[in-house]
């Protein structure tokens, strides 16, 4: 009789185990796959802290975080230091290179994200590129002043 209540206490104490180890992965992945804290991580910086994702997708990703990922972000206070070093106007340049990684496009890392989640290339927008690895990583980032919309363009080799 005893042999078979610890039985049922070891099982049990296993399960709980099972749950809270569970518990744990579940809790990091979802602080460690966030893209907010990708982006800062991978890139040194600092995203304002009122940010709410809006949307987010990814094209295939390797097993070392390689590929491209791309965000929406609003953001309604707190962007004056994090935008102060964005620069102003349009680049067609820029938007070229950006527009490379979306949509139907030939490049093979191209992501297919919905019309709405785009920025908005006739509006006025600060943008800001960021290259390293010999240029293999960038990211692109354009802020839509009329919206305090933040679109993330990070392409990973």
């Amino acid at each position: 009789m005893v042999k078979g209540k610890a039985r049922q206490w070891l099982i049990i104490i296993i399960l709980i185990l099972v749950l809270v180890v569970l518990g744990v992965f579940y809790i990091v992945n979802k602080l460690y796959s966030a893209h907010q804290s990708l982006y800062e991580e991978n890139w040194n910086m600092k995203f304002p802290n009122d940010m709410k994702e809006v949307y987010t997708t990814h094209g295939e990703i390797g097993f070392q975080g390689d590929g491209v990922r791309y965000s929406v972000f609003r953001c309604d206070d707190g962007t004056d230091d994090f935008l102060k070093d964005f620069k102003m106007g349009k680049s067609k340049n820029f938007e070229k290179e950006f527009q490379a990684f979306i949509g139907t496009n030939e490049s093979a890392m191209a992501i297919d994200v919905p019309d709405k989640y785009l920025p908005d290339w006739t509006e006025n927008y600060m943008w800001k590129k960021i290259e390293q690895h010999e240029q293999l990583d960038s990211i692109y980032m354009v802020f839509n002043q009329k919206t305090n919309e933040l679109f993330v363009l990070e392409r990973s080799i």
